[in-house]
């Protein structure tokens, strides 16, 4: 896959904010508004019965992906459309991830580590500023 043009990406200001982060922010207009619409259904009997429509599922405005919840789109356009430096590094391996929640995976998968164990590494990296 190529890399996304950074001008679809839509991002905030790249600058630090005053916690001096360095990480751009993704723009909230890339997560879709979903709103509820009524429509009519008819029963059997010729009833009108009044229904409420489901939103549509949140998409990617960049690759077009669907999701099931607007959390699991921001993890997402994080992971894949952002420019976040890979800022968490295997112990064992040395490998950088760019979600804690990444690094947890592989030490379970990759270093068939048990849930405690990884945790106790994960434990010893400082929190994001």
């Amino acid at each position: 896959l190529s890399e996304p043009n950074p001008d679809q990406i839509q991002l905030s200001d790249p600058n630090p904010d005053e916690a001096g982060c360095p990480m751009p922010h993704y723009d909230s207009s890339l997560l879709p508004a979903g709103e509820e619409e009524e429509e009519e259904e008819y029963t059997r009997t010729g009833r009108v019965k009044k229904m409420k429509k489901r939103p549509p599922p949140p998409t990617c405005n960049v690759c077009l992906k669907e999701y099931y919840s607007r959390g699991t789109l921001r993890r997402h356009i994080n992971t894949c459309h952002s420019f976040l430096p890979k800022q968490f590094q295997c112990a064992v391996c040395g490998r950088a991830f760019k979600m804690k929640q990444s690094l947890k995976q592989h030490y379970q998968g990759r270093h068939r580590m048990e849930e405690a164990a990884s945790n106790e590494l994960l434990r010893a990296i400082p929190p994001r500023p």
